[in-house]
């Protein structure tokens, strides 16, 4: 399972695979922990549903208004 914050204070999560702890890993459905670590990565940064750019690392720009986002959200700083 893969858990991600949803930038409104809540959270997804959703199904990955299987753990290797009876199968062999095969980087597919079966995943061994480092696998794992790499799929919630990309399934986190595209999205629960596959909408976001899967791999593409965020401009500074954007990081800096989820950044801003996020502070709003939490209340440290109040909405514009």
């Amino acid at each position: 399972m893969v858990r991600a914050a949803d930038g409104q204070g809540g959270n997804w999560t959703k199904a990955i695979g299987t753990a290797d702890d009876f199968d062999e890993a095969d980087g597919k459905t079966v995943l061994d922990f480092w696998q794992a670590q790499d799929r919630a990565r990309v399934i986190s940064r595209v999205g629960r549903d596959g909408d976001g750019d899967e791999g593409r690392r965020a401009t500074i720009a954007e990081a800096l208004d989820r950044y801003e986002a996020d502070l709003e959200t939490r209340g440290v700083i109040p909405a514009t």
